[in-house]
């Protein structure tokens, strides 16, 4: 992640040289978020190729290197140069936190101030009345509007509230993360806690109508961190009588919510090293 090679070549990158070229799809992957973009493109009278990858537009060339931003100690959005952005879901201080501890020696004081740079961005990103993330932001930790002119919460920021709850769960480092996990379960339940949206405008307006397994998991892991209380009780008790996804979402909802059951029922654990340098 860290020390990967700067590497120039035609997209998309194969594990192994010999690997046979992927070939993607002759139509849009079926997911929510494509088929409103379709509609979209075919509402202004454009062709969905114009924004899909098709096939017949052949390879595009590249350059990709680490997947961190050295300078601002955090965690990129994706490892292509130019692509100068990072998502507030990728990042991980929990995890960051064990490897400041048990990584290699030469990363140890890198990861450490990630992690820390990590609980200060969460505060800084989020709506300061709803605790919603936005799906991207800039590394100086403002904000990244999207088409409509507004900074969106949407199918990547369900992760934020799970990653900074489990960082307080395992390291209590940072009490504005109660006050973060207090903050977007009060919203969403004051939503309706079996109906809320899955996309948002950062203050709080709905942005959907579709009401989501995998966003119901991950708020109900902001358990961890919020305060005791009915409403993070309620988001648990959601959690444990929600049926186990299925059907077009089972892949990202069905992960999530394997994810949030383990670590909401205690079975997601640091496993300490046995030879610690």
């Amino acid at each position: 992640m860290r020390h990967h090679p700067v590497l120039n070549g035609s997209s998309p990158f194969r594990v192994h040289p010999g690997d046979p070229p992927f070939v993607p799809p002759d139509h849009p992957w079926p997911s929510p978020k494509n088929k409103v973009r379709e509609r979209e493109l075919l509402a202004q009278g454009k062709s969905p190729d114009a924004f899909f990858y098709h096939p017949s537009r052949g390879q595009r060339t590249e350059t990709i290197g680490p997947m961190v931003e050295e300078s601002h100690f955090m965690i990129r959005f994706v490892p292509n140069e130019g692509a100068g952005f990072t998502d507030a879901s990728y990042h991980l201080p929990a995890f960051y936190e064990l490897w400041a501890r048990w990584g290699p020696v030469e990363d140890r004081e890198f990861w450490a101030k990630a992690a820390d740079v990590s609980r200060a961005m969460f505060s800084k990103v989020t709506g300061p009345q709803t605790g919603l993330t936005p799906d991207r932001n800039n590394f100086d930790m403002t904000q990244i509007v999207g088409r409509d002119g507004t900074p969106p919460f949407s199918y990547d920021s369900w992760r934020s509230v799970s990653n900074w709850s489990v960082d307080y769960s395992w390291w209590k480092k940072d009490p504005q993360e109660i006050v973060l996990s207090d903050r977007i379960q009060t919203f969403l339940n004051g939503q309706g806690i079996g109906t809320f949206a899955d996309r948002y405008t950062l203050d709080g307006k709905a942005l959907s109508t579709r009401h989501s397994t995998g966003m119901l998991a991950t708020t109900a892991v902001g358990s961890l961190a919020a305060s005791s209380g009915p409403v993070a009780k309620a988001f648990l008790e959601e959690l444990w009588n929600s049926p186990i996804p299925s059907g077009e979402q089972r892949y990202y909802d069905g992960l999530l919510y394997l994810m949030s059951m383990m670590h909401c029922s205690g079975n997601f654990r640091i496993v300490t090293p046995r030879n610690i340098r």
